[in-house]
């Protein structure tokens, strides 16, 4: 009988690897045996460590699903960022934060046209008065009693003609009384700035004194 002595020899070399698939895939059980027990070993000492507490309710759960990508007044086309967030919060006289506010405006050498401040039936009586100003309509109605010759002095000065438009900026309280600035715009370039005086007269808000600050023509 002959025996074939190199296909032998491959048989022997081929042997060993078949005889390692066993051992491989009995450690590679091993290993995950291990992970579980040591998964549920620790989720059971959680449990039962924490069985016993008392939780407390969530707090502003509604946050969790709120829409972030957008805060307060900031329109949501604005990346929202520190200088976006910023520019949404305002500060009371403690220094703590109040509630959001708009952004607004503000012309140099004029100021922030900001009406938030101003109640709303001043300013109703200021765009009213300003807008017969600019319209060349009488005002007379809107002042205040004994007040009609600061009217006469402040139309002496304003080129009436020429007014175009008006902006109304953030008011003052002196007192009793609201100051409005306004900035009329005249046709052709130019402006001029005023001060409108508001006070409460009988339940009714009219002009007490009106004057000229500025004039760039």
């Amino acid at each position: 009988m002959c025996y074939n002595f190199p296909m032998f020899f491959r048989g022997l070399r081929v042997l060993p690897i078949f005889l390692l698939f066993p051992l491989i895939f009995s450690c590679s059980n091993d290993d995950d045996d291990s992970s579980f027990v040591r998964e549920r070993t620790l989720r059971s000492d959680f449990e039962k460590s924490t069985e016993n507490f008392a939780w407390t309710e969530e707090i502003e759960p509604e946050r969790l699903s709120a829409d972030i990508r957008k805060f307060g007044n900031v329109s949501p086309s604005v990346k929202m960022d520190k200088i976006a967030l910023l520019a949404d919060i305002s500060l009371d006289e403690d220094g703590d934060v109040e509630e959001a506010r708009g952004v607004f405006p503000s012309i140099e050498g004029f100021g922030p046209l900001d009406p938030t401040g101003t109640p709303g039936e001043i300013l109703s009586a200021a765009g009213k008065f300003c807008s017969s100003i600019a319209a060349g309509r009488s005002a007379d109605s809107m002042m205040a009693e004994g007040c009609l010759y600061s009217l006469a002095l402040f139309l002496d000065e304003i080129p009436k003609e020429r007014i175009s438009s008006f902006v109304l900026g953030s008011s003052f309280v002196l007192g009793t009384t609201y100051e409005v600035p306004v900035r009329f715009f005249l046709k052709g370039g130019g402006f001029f700035d005023s001060s409108v005086f508001f006070l409460d007269e009988g339940g009714e808000w009219k002009v007490d004194q009106v004057s000229v600050s500025r004039v760039e023509d």
